[in-house]
C-alpha cells in the first residue's frame, strides 16, 4: 500500500521527497483549495504517526519544541525522579533521560504499544537528533546500572512498569 505522487516534474519529486524525508509529512494544495497531506513512514513510523498527530490536534512549533526538550519535564518531575531514584536510575544518564522522557509520553497518553521499543527509541532520536542505536544503547545502559538490571525483561515492559509507579506515586502525593 502506498501513495504515488505522479508528475512529469523530476525537481519537484526530488523537492517533495527531501520534504517528506526531513519533516516526515508534506501538504499540497489543489486547484479547489482543498488541502491533501503526504505522510512519510518509510523509516520512521512513529514520527509519521506524531506527525499525523500534531496535524489533527493542532500541536505546532510550540508543542514540537517541548517534546524535543525532555529533559525539561513538567507537572509530574518530581514524582517521575522519585521513582527513578527508588529504582536506582543514575538520572545524570543520557539514557534515563531518555526513558524518563518516553515515561513521561506514556504518562500523557500516547500510545506506544503498536510500535513497540523500535518505535520509541526511532521517536526519541528523532527528537534528539540522535539514532536508533544510540538510543537503543544509552537506555540498555541506564537499565543495567538501575536496580532493575537484574529482571531480563524487555524494555518496553520497563517502562510501563515505571509509569505505573509514577501513576501511583503521584495519585499518593495527591492525597496527602
Amino acid at each position: 500500500t502506498g501513495i504515488y505522487v505522479v508528475c512529469n516534474d523530476k525537481a519537484l519529486l526530488e523537492t517533495i521527497n527531501n520534504i517528506l524525508r526531513g519533516n516526515g509529512v508534506v501538504g499540497l494544495q489543489d486547484r479547489k483549495g482543498a488541502m491533501h497531506f503526504l505522510v512519510d513512514a518509510r523509516s520512521d513510523r512513529m514520527g509519521a504517526a506524531f506527525s499525523v498527530n500534531d496535524m489533527i490536534v493542532g500541536g505546532g512549533d510550540d508543542d514540537r519544541k517541548s517534546r524535543e526538550r525532555y529533559d525539561d519535564l513538567d507537572y509530574s518531575d518530581d514524582s517521575i525522579r522519585e521513582v527513578f531514584l527508588y529504582y536506582g536510575f543514575d538520572l545524570a544518564l543520557i539514557g534515563t533521560k531518555a526513558l524518563m522522557y518516553l515515561v513521561k509520553q506514556t504518562l500523557m497518553g500516547n500510545d506506544f504499544d503498536n510500535v513497540g521499543a523500535k518505535g520509541m527509541f526511532e521517536y526519541v532520536a528523532r527528537t534528539r537528533e540522535s539514532t536508533f542505536y544510540q538510543v537503543e544503547r544509552n537506555v540498555r545502559y541506564a537499565i543495567s546500572k538501575s536496580r532493575l538490571a537484574n529482571l531480563r525483561i524487555k524494555s518496553t515492559l520497563i517502562i510501563s512498569m515505571l509509569a505505573e509507579a509514577v501513576r501511583k506515586e503521584q495519585k499518593s502525593r495527591i492525597r496527602e
